[in-house]
């Protein structure tokens, strides 16, 4: 990458027109015109690259190095934790949640079950099933551990969740 030290604009290469010449590029005044490379410092993962500077010891054109706030270093990491985990959490409980009603709707096809029982069902575990939506399912493992049911019906649909959201939660958390 390179940069003028008169307008600190960084560009992937020398420009083939500059200052009115044509294949410029191919000019060997590049440096007398100020053209130096430009060099991006390390930083940590608490720090920024800042305004692009010209640092006339080295003869280079460099970026600040500015330390990130506590508030910057919080948000970036629960961007980074959302990106990462909640998205995959949400999208496996949608998954979960529609084989789930297929399953239902199958039961009620073959007569297994009847609309008062497949309304039942649902209504039995639909607190569940949004949570797993949202990707909260240890929240989800709560609020299905509070369900006490003897009806065997629901109870089959309840331990059914159960065992996915338990089996889901050994193998990603």
């Amino acid at each position: 990458m390179k940069a003028n030290i008169d307008d600190l604009k960084v560009v992937k290469s020398i420009p083939e027109f500059y200052n009115g010449t044509d294949a410029y590029h191919k000019s060997k005044t590049h440096y007398e015109d100020g053209w130096r490379d430009v060099i991006k410092p390390e930083i940590t993962s608490k720090q920024k690259r800042g305004e692009v500077y010209y640092d006339e010891e080295n003869d280079v054109i460099t970026y600040e190095i500015i330390d990130k706030s506590d508030t910057e270093i919080e948000n970036e990491t629960r961007k980074a934790i959302r990106s990462i985990y909640q998205r995959a959490h949400e999208i496996k409980g949608n998954d979960i949640y529609q084989e789930f009603r297929v399953d239902l709707i199958i039961a009620l096809q073959k007569g297994d079950i009847d609309n008062n029982k497949l309304f039942e069902i649902e209504d039995l575990l639909e607190p569940v099933y949004s949570r797993l939506k949202n990707g909260n399912w240890k929240t989800a493992l709560f609020i299905i551990n509070q369900i006490e049911t003897e009806d065997p019906v629901l109870l089959s649909y309840k331990n059914e969740a159960l065992e996915d959201i338990q089996d889901y939660i050994n193998n990603n958390y």
